[in-house]
């Protein structure tokens, strides 16, 4: 499957689009190439939007280790990290968790609902 990542210039982030299933190889690949993107766009944040895929990832574990991968890269993730997730009460429990894996590991980490606040918020100083 060809890497689909997008480079918003005006808005200066970087959009990765996930469908199908996500499982925690999955998630670490994406990790993996969205590394190899922001190192070329420093500048830029992230948009992850993960609303078409069914998310594997349901342990307190899959959310460390994902957490931990994202860390490896502290000095690459310099701007904000947002996520698009779709409206299912479990996936808010989750992203939550995830959120607060992030924030420790110092990040700049938001997930959304809506692709209107999304964006605000990554327009937004930081």
């Amino acid at each position: 499957m060809p890497i689909c990542i997008k480079f918003y210039k005006d808005q200066d982030y970087i959009q990765k689009t996930e469908t199908g299933e996500i499982d925690c190889g999955k998630a670490i690949n994406t990790i993996y190439e969205l590394a190899a993107a922001a190192e070329s766009y420093k500048d830029y944040s992230i948009l992850m939007d993960v609303r078409g895929a069914a998310s594997q990832l349901s342990s307190m574990g899959d959310l460390l280790k994902l957490s931990t991968e994202f860390a490896k890269y502290t000095d690459v993730f310099t701007n904000k990290i947002a996520m698009l997730l779709p409206d299912i009460q479990e996936r808010v429990e989750r992203a939550d968790r995830f959120k607060a894996c992030m924030v420790v590991n110092g990040f700049q980490f938001e997930y959304f609902i809506d692709d209107d606040r999304a964006m605000e918020w990554l327009s937004e100083a930081s």
